[in-house]
């Protein structure tokens, strides 16, 4: 396992070194649930330090990142930084993968940014995450992301890197 955060500054991404910093730091021998990969400059960043990352994407991209297939460099990303063996790679939509719940010690989004995908996106990471687990989204402060995270959590994130907002699950109130 990596001892220390891995920036990939070769791979296309948004992520910038000191978001990849909070990641690295936030997944630090856990297992997490990364959902939107792109090419892998997060994901390499998790993976330098957690003990497993689950990434899923549908790697065809979006109306914001562009539509094209992404799966070959994702993959060659994840290789030439030597961490695919701390990577399952899920190549789907993640509302068609079946997750159990509380399993992941965090998880990261960086999908879709509407808010109707957002929404759908806390959901999902909720459920996934157990209760002394962390939720990321990428990109607060821009498209529908900060609108909708601050409707669900009206107190805000307990700590903002860059674009990054991060939630404490057990903070978040469920039925």
């Amino acid at each position: 396992m990596g001892a220390s955060m891995i920036f990939a500054w070769d791979v296309g991404s948004s992520v910038t070194p000191d978001e990849c910093a909070l990641l690295a730091w936030l997944a630090k021998d856990r297992d997490v649930l990364e959902v939107g990969s792109w090419l892998g400059r997060s994901t390499i960043a998790l993976a330098s330090t957690a003990r497993h990352v689950t990434a899923i994407d549908w790697h065809h991209g979006d109306f914001y990142a562009g539509e094209m297939d992404t799966e070959a460099e994702f993959r060659q990303n994840l290789a030439r930084y030597e961490v695919a063996d701390r990577v399952q790679v899920v190549v789907a939509r993640v509302e068609e993968v079946p997750i159990q719940n509380g399993i992941f010690g965090g998880v990261f989004i960086d999908a879709a940014h509407d808010a109707d995908s957002v929404r759908a996106h806390w959901q999902i990471a909720v459920d996934a995450a157990n209760e002394s687990g962390w939720i990321a989204f990428h990109d607060y402060g821009r498209f529908d992301v900060t609108e909708v995270l601050d409707e669900l959590m009206p107190d805000g994130p307990c700590s903002l890197a860059g674009t990054i907002a991060v939630y404490r699950r057990r903070d978040v109130a469920t039925p």
